[in-house]
C-alpha cells in the first residue's frame, strides 16, 4: 500500500492520485488535522515483530506494516487527546476524575494527556522515516541559513547575507553591495486579521529605508540583489532535475520576487536544461540536507553565473509540471508504484 500524507485542499495530491487510480494501485490518503485514534503499538525484538494501527477518521483500521510506499505532501501525522476522550478509548487512570469535562476545562490533565500524545505521534512520523519514500515531514522545517551554507560548502554560489537587527550593520552591508534585499528567515509572513491581510514578498531596501529604521530591530535577513538574466525553478525528484526558466526581470511587478505574479501578462517559463556541473553540485547539496525531493530556486545572472537562493522540501511543482510538459504528477505517481515494488502498467 502506498500512503499519502496531505492537506485536504492541495490540488496537486488530487492530480497524482488521479494517475494512482489509472495504473490501480493500493493506496490510502490523509489528511493533516484529521482525527485519528491508536488501537495498538506493538515494538518488538525485530521488525516483524513491530507495527503501528491506527483508526482514521471514517472508522478505517490501518497497518503501518501494510505500506510500503510514502510520499509525504504535508500535514503531520497527529494523535488527538480528544479523540480518545470522546470515543471514551482512555481509561482514565485517574479516580477522581468522573467527568471528561473536567478534562478539558483546566484541570491541567489534558496538558498532561497532550504531551503523551505528542511522544506518540513523533514516534509514528518517525516509523515513517523507515518506509521507501517521496519527502519527509522532519524536512518540512528546514532552515534557510544553514542551507545557504551547506550550499556553499558543495560548491555553489550563494548571495552575500547578513542578518541584523543594528541599523549600523544593515547601513554598512548595503553601502558595501549596493542594491539590497529583504526577505524572511523562515517562512513569508501570511497573516490576516479583521481589516487587513499581511503577506510577506522580498522586498528592495534603499539608504533612505534604512536611515527610516530605529537603531535597534527584530532581526532581517538583508542580501545582496543580483542582476539576473532569468530566474530558475528546479523541482528534484531521486537525483533528476525538472527546470524551468522564469522571465522575472522583464516585468516590474515580478522582478523582486516572480511570486507577485502578474495575472494579465504573466511570466514565461519555457524548459531548462541545467549545465551538468550544477546538477553535479546540487546533488551533491541535496544528499547534505537528506532531501530526495524539493523545489530548488536559483538566480542566473547577466553573467551566466549560477546563484542558489533556498530549496523548498515541499513548494508548489504544477508551475514547473504544466507549462513545461514534464507530467510530473505522472512521475510521482510511478515512483511510488517503484517504490512500493509494483510494476506500472
Amino acid at each position: 500500500m502506498v500512503l499519502i500524507l496531505t492537506n485536504e485542499d492541495d490540488y496537486s495530491t488530487n492530480e497524482v492520485i488521479d494517475w494512482l487510480i489509472h495504473y490501480n494501485a493500493d493506496f490510502r490518503r490523509i489528511n493533516g488535522g484529521e482525527y485519528l485514534l491508536i488501537d495498538e503499538i506493538e515494538i518488538g525484538n525485530s521488525p516483524e515483530a513491530s507495527d503501528i494501527t491506527i483508526v482514521t477518521q471514517d472508522g478505517e483500521r490501518l497497518s503501518f506494516r501494510e505500506i510500503k510506499a510514502y510520499w509525504y505532501r504535508r500535514g503531520e501525522i497527529r494523535i488527538h487527546p480528544e479523540s480518545h476522550i470522546q470515543n471514551e478509548l482512555f481509561a482514565l487512570p485517574l479516580k477522581d476524575i468522573d467527568s471528561k469535562n473536567e478534562l478539558k476545562n483546566g484541570t491541567g490533565f489534558l496538558d498532561y494527556f497532550n504531551g503523551e500524545i505528542g511522544d506518540l505521534s513523533k514516534y509514528l512520523n518517525s516509523y515513517l522515516q523507515g518506509i521507501p519514500s517521496i519527502g519527509s515531514f522532519f524536512h518540512n522545517y528546514t532552515n534557510k541559513l544553514e542551507n545557504l551554507r551547506i550550499a556553499e560548502s558543495c560548491g555553489l554560489t550563494i548571495p552575500e547575507t547578513l542578518i541584523t537587527g543594528n541599523k549600523s550593520n544593515a547601513a554598512a552591508f548595503i553601502v558595501k553591495h549596493g542594491r539590497t534585499i529583504g526577505k524572511a528567515i523562515r517562512n513569508g509572513i501570511g497573516i490576516k486579521t479583521v481589516d487587513f491581510t499581511y503577506s510577506g514578498m522580498t522586498v528592495l531596501y534603499t539608504e533612505e529605508d534604512i536611515e527610516l529604521l530605529p537603531e535597534i530591530f527584530f532581526p532581517q535577513l538583508f542580501q545582496q540583489c543580483i542582476n539576473k538574466r532569468y530566474e530558475l525553478r528546479v523541482f528534484f525528484l531521486d537525483d533528476e532535475f525538472y527546470a524551468s526558466a522564469i522571465f522575472s526581470q522583464n516585468d516590474k511587478k515580478t522582478e523582486l520576487d516572480f511570486r507577485n505574479y502578474n495575472y494579465e501578462r504573466p511570466n514565461r517559463t519555457p524548459p531548462y536544461n541545467l549545465p551538468s556541473a550544477i546538477k553535479t553540485k546540487l546533488i551533491s547539496f541535496m544528499k547534505m540536507v537528506g532531501m530526495n525531493s524539493g523545489s530548488i530556486d536559483m538566480v542566473v545572472t547577466d553573467k551566466m553565473e549560477f546563484i542558489f537562493l533556498e530549496v523548498n522540501p515541499i513548494g508548489q511543482f504544477s508551475q514547473v509540471s504544466k507549462p513545461c510538459n514534464y507530467h510530473l504528477e505522472k512521475r510521482i505517481a510511478q515512483n511510488l508504484i517503484d517504490k512500493h515494488g509494483k510494476q506500472k502498467n
